[in-house]
């Protein structure tokens, strides 16, 4: 069946899929002359929202770019099963997104390789939670998304409105009554999406009816109803989520929205390793009608056009992308920072997030930080070379040039690795409390780690790896005492964790020291145990023109940030820190 309103060029007709046992129907537009395995968009809609609600103004405008454009509805909504109706259940909308992905990857005449996600409001969270558990998708757009429940876009004065706080309180009563129903066995007790000021609806903003009414209302299959419920359920934003997205992002966001907060949307967009954020002067409803839909619809179909269909946007992102870890801060020229030996299961939290920002962010003045770790959850028997190697990968994906690269400890073994390697991705290298092998009381102190890690003692393996931060013997001391006390924070059961302490216990990089070529700056405390005074010079030495600056009476990463910072920074630039 061919819809109505299509362009002469855009086939489209009804289709299917089914997710736990209940079918969802889906429009699946197709561009003109599909001569090949075309790339594919899947899109739904925010929250009780169905596929001909305004959607196949953005999916003609995508297929008119080359791209497939697959629209459904949820289970519970317009043509698709699901019982009972109008009951939007956040689990489940985004099983029903895995579901339409997992259906287009088996499409005669669509790329699997080239599917995109689309959502809005409420499903523009569901797309970055979707992607973010899948790093084949090869782009996201996320469209006035709401994040979670606790981000909204009104203000405090806004939110404490005797009207708004009204409105509120019914919505709530109401919602009580719909579980009290689900609680009986009774069906929902529904209540109109939009209505008009001073009814009880989900939304009764004037903007929000026309909006509605323009998209074509009740007629396109939409119905004004919802069960009240899921104000008890929506989504609260899973930190590091936005840092496993491994595909280029776009978010669109409404800069006057009332409904999700565009000043969160903005922070978690930069939290992501490649993320373009578009802000408009508009609120959340004007975002589907003329004029911001005209100008908004055509920057998300260049997005999407340039990331799925130009020879250099078509690439998939490497598998080792989805492996990587990442934080970025500041702006300019970018900086990768690659950190010391831990854990990184998840992006850094608590205490070592502080660290981390302690490390990374005086750097950032004129630049842009990239931490980067490779995740250590699932890592089996590793060496610093395959780590260099995934590294190497990520950061061609990500900047398709050289950059500047500093390294810390484990971080430090990794980039001179990556040096040897992998010449391309790197600029100009800094080593920082690292040197081509461990230092024979690094090397004793971490297998003693190893071991208390493998017996699940994480206090005692905290004392070992801790004890490697003291510049002398009563400092070790103290640092030991300290490690025991946090050593189920720093020290978890942690395969990956234990993969990585082996793998450096293996490194020696000195025969191919030599082959680093690029601009190298080795910097280290003169009092360093875990590498050695010693260590440092050899490692400057051998590196064809490398510097090197010792800092006296320092130990392992004890360094002053202030002075490092500074010597860093400057070698960066092209100038030369004075060896001391």
């Amino acid at each position: 069946m061919t819809l109505d309103r299509e362009a002469p060029a855009v086939r489209a007709g009804e289709v299917s899929f089914v997710v736990a046992g209940s079918r969802c129907a889906a429009d699946l537009y197709w561009p003109p002359d599909a001569g090949r395995p075309v790339p594919c968009v899947v899109m739904g809609h925010g929250g009780s929202g169905t596929k001909r609600l305004g959607l196949p103004g953005y999916a003609r405008r995508f297929a008119a770019r080359g791209m497939a454009v697959l629209v459904f509805d949820y289970r519970h909504f317009g043509a698709s099963e699901g019982s009972p109706r109008q009951l939007i259940d956040v689990r489940q909308q985004r099983e029903d997104y895995r579901g339409a992905v997992a259906y287009a990857r088996t499409l005669p005449g669509i790329d699997p390789a080239r599917i995109a996600l689309w959502g809005t409001s409420l499903s523009g969270g569901h797309v970055l939670a979707v992607a973010a558990e899948d790093p084949a998708i090869a782009a996201v757009v996320a469209q006035v998304p709401v994040l979670d429940r606790r981000r909204r876009g009104r203000t405090l004065a806004q939110r404490l409105d005797r009207d708004v706080l009204t409105r509120l309180l019914q919505f709530t009563a109401a919602a009580v009554r719909d579980l009290v129903c689900w609680w009986r066995g009774e069906p929902p007790y529904l209540v109109p999406v939009v209505d008009e000021p001073g009814r009880l609806a989900a939304f009764v903003e004037p903007e929000a009816r026309a909006v509605f009414t323009a998209l074509g209302g009740e007629a396109t299959g939409w119905r004004n109803a919802v069960a009240p419920r899921f104000v008890f359920a929506l989504p609260r934003y899973a930190d590091g989520t936005a840092e496993r997205l491994a595909m280029p992002v776009l978010m669109c966001l409404a800069d006057h929205d009332l409904e999700a907060s565009s000043r969160f949307a903005a922070k978690v967009a930069a939290k992501a390793p490649v993320a373009e954020v578009r802000h408009y002067p508009a609120g959340h409803f004007d975002v589907y009608v003329p004029p911001w839909f005209d100008r908004i619809s055509t920057d998300q179909a260049e997005f999407l056009h340039g990331r799925l269909c130009t020879e250099a946007g078509a690439s998939v992102p490497p598998p080792e992308v989805s492996r990587m870890l990442c934080l970025r801060t500041g702006s300019g020229r970018p900086l990768v920072f690659l950190p010391g030996l831990g854990s990184h299961d998840h992006p850094p939290r608590a205490l070592d997030r502080w660290f981390q920002t302690r490390q990374v962010k005086p750097l950032a003045r004129g630049r842009e930080v990239w931490w980067v770790a490779r995740r250590t959850d699932g890592l089996a028997k590793t060496t610093i070379a395959e780590l260099a190697r995934e590294h190497a990968a990520a950061l061609r994906w990500w900047f398709g040039r050289p950059v500047d690269v500093v390294g810390v400890s484990t971080g430090g073994s990794i980039a001179l690795q990556l040096a040897a390697d992998h010449p391309d991705v790197v600029r100009r290298l800094v080593v920082v409390s690292a040197a081509y092998r461990l230092g024979d009381f690094g090397r004793t102190t971490q297998r003693r780690a190893a071991k208390w890690l493998r017996l699940h003692r994480p206090r005692r393996a905290g004392a070992a790896m801790m004890s490697i931060l003291g510049a002398a013997p009563g400092t070790r001391h103290v640092m030991r005492a300290l490690g025991w006390l946090l050593g189920p924070l720093i020290a978890p059961a942690d395969h990956g964790l234990l993969a990585t302490i082996d793998a450096e216990d293996d490194f020696d990089l000195r025969l191919r020291l030599p082959e680093i070529t690029v601009p190298t700056l080795i910097v280290g405390g003169d009092q360093d145990a875990c590498y050695g005074k010693e260590l440092f010079q050899q490692t400057a030495a051998e590196i064809p023109g490398a510097r090197l600056i010792l800092y006296p009476g320092h130990g392992h990463l004890g360094i002053q940030p202030g002075q490092l910072t500074d010597d860093i920074r400057s070698f960066l630039d092209g100038e030369g820190p004075s060896p001391r």
